[in-house]
């Protein structure tokens, strides 16, 4: 396999003994040996490996198994005749003969190529390889209080599925060894995302998680594109566990804006692919890559991580993929071996931090279209005065974030919000008015907010002072 345009490998380097040795993060192998004939010393090698193409990282080696032939002749020896009457004589010949023959068997048999290691086998090719040894990762049964009883639960990136699972009712697999971050759906629900370090006593602080309802949250409708590679009829798309698509080129789904969504694509002789994305405008468009090969997946995961442009010219960025013993810093492909736990961290300045983590074994590839919410620099105050119609009711919301008033006055974090207003009759039932403009509340400020509205539309004042 040769690496692609701009895919970095370790450099080779064969020293004065004959030994290769490798790059860093791979020990020095010697895997050649000395073959003397015709009183010349020769340097053969074993086996030859190909690189396959890795980007920000130790290349890692398949094993092709290609033994040479022995170049030259064998040895031989030339005897003369000899004549002898003398039985004895010919007797000793013969035992000569004998010792020389074995003599050159021992020759012969100490030039061979010494045997390749028993451990790994080298019967691995390129074209032809075989599944990865490894051991999936360690889990201890959790149990978790969650509600709404139908929801959805994501662990590590993997979809857990309740129904086909062998734990008891209530409880979920959580790596043992490793930090677990835990996603929660559910129909007309605000996600919950949180992270629980290994260290974490489920028996003192047992978990508990109630997701909210969605009202007034901001949406965005996502058209997915499924992989070209891939006959529609043979694949099944699910969208945070659940399944959305059956025979269908494209899909449309809405989601809330803001929030990590988890696309999950199944195919038949191909290996699975996660794809995480958080939709952030009203309207937008996922294009999932073709899949890999079952035979690929099987013994490897491609990992790909793509930032915005932007994200990626701010000197703040800090990137951090730890895989395998390694820790990648930029965004881009790394081929992850099974059983793996990746843990991917991404921080910017006047941004909320990303922190994700994976099981590696289930998936052939895992695409993260990141993205990091902005974060506020501080809080202001906001008023509504007595002029305001008290019927209407007034909510801040951005991306993953709504806040809506209940008192006379609200901390809302600094920065831009969309203004939605409401009517809410009594009977319960809301009524959405028209308009939704946007304001920049600025930290450590007093708003004060005075509202008019009809029965479809609202207007507002606004007044500012430095608190």
């Amino acid at each position: 396999a040769t690496p692609s345009a701009g895919c970095p490998i370790h450099r080779v380097i064969i020293d004065e003994k004959g030994c290769i040795i490798f790059g860093e993060g791979m020990a020095n192998t010697m895997i050649s040996n000395e073959i003397k004939a015709s009183g010349e010393e020769k340097t053969k090698t074993d086996i030859a490996l190909e690189p396959i193409e890795h980007k920000d990282g130790g290349t890692q080696m398949l094993d092709a198994a290609q033994f040479d032939e022995d170049a030259g002749e064998p040895n031989t020896l030339h005897m003369s005749s000899i004549a002898s009457e003398n039985h004895s004589t010919l007797i000793m010949v013969v035992v000569a003969l004998f010792a020389i023959a074995g003599i050159l068997t021992l020759v012969l048999l100490a030039n061979r190529p010494d045997e390749p290691p028993t451990t790994p086998k080298q019967e691995q090719t390129a074209s032809a390889p075989k599944r990865a040894h490894y051991q999936n990762l360690m889990t201890t049964d959790t149990p978790m209080d969650i509600r709404p009883d139908d929801h959805m639960v994501i662990i590590n990136g993997v979809f857990f599925d309740i129904l086909k699972s062998q734990t008891p009712l209530g409880s979920y697999p959580l790596l043992t060894d490793h930090d677990n971050v835990i996603a929660v759906y559910a129909e007309n629900r605000v996600p919950y995302i949180t992270r629980l370090t290994k260290s974490h006593d489920y028996m003192e602080n047992p978990i508990s998680i109630e997701l909210m309802p969605d009202d007034f949250y901001q949406r965005s409708e996502v058209l997915i594109k499924p992989p070209s590679n891939v006959d529609p009829e043979a694949m099944q798309i699910m969208v945070n566990g659940q399944v959305i698509s059956s025979a269908q080129s494209e899909q449309r789904i809405t989601c809330l804006s803001g929030f990590p969504y988890f696309i999950q694509v199944n195919a038949k002789d191909k290996g699975s692919h996660l794809h995480v994305f958080w939709p952030t405008r009203t309207e937008e468009t996922v294009q999932l890559p073709d899949l890999t090969s079952k035979t690929k997946a099987d013994i490897v995961t491609h990992l790909t991580l793509r930032l915005p442009k932007s994200f990626e010219q701010d000197s703040s960025l800090k990137v951090q993929v730890t895989a395998e013993g390694h820790t990648y810093h930029s965004p881009g492909i790394m081929h992850i071996a099974k059983g793996e736990w990746i843990d991917v961290s991404i921080k910017k300045n006047g941004r909320y931090p990303m922190e994700l983590a994976f099981d590696s074994t289930p998936f052939g590839s895992i695409f993260i279209d990141g993205y990091l919410q902005p974060s506020s620099k501080g809080v202001a105050q906001v008023h509504f005065s007595k002029q305001s119609d008290p019927s209407v009711k007034v909510c801040f919301r951005r991306a993953s974030e709504t806040i809506c008033t209940k008192d006379a006055m609200t901390y809302v974090s600094s920065g831009k919000w969309e203004l939605l207003a409401y009517r809410e009759k009594k009977d319960g039932t809301r009524v959405i008015l028209k308009d939704q403009p946007y304001e920049i509340l600025k930290a450590d400020h007093d708003y004060t907010i005075t509202v008019d509205a009809n029965a479809s539309n609202f207007t507002y004042k606004i007044a500012e002072k430095r608190i």
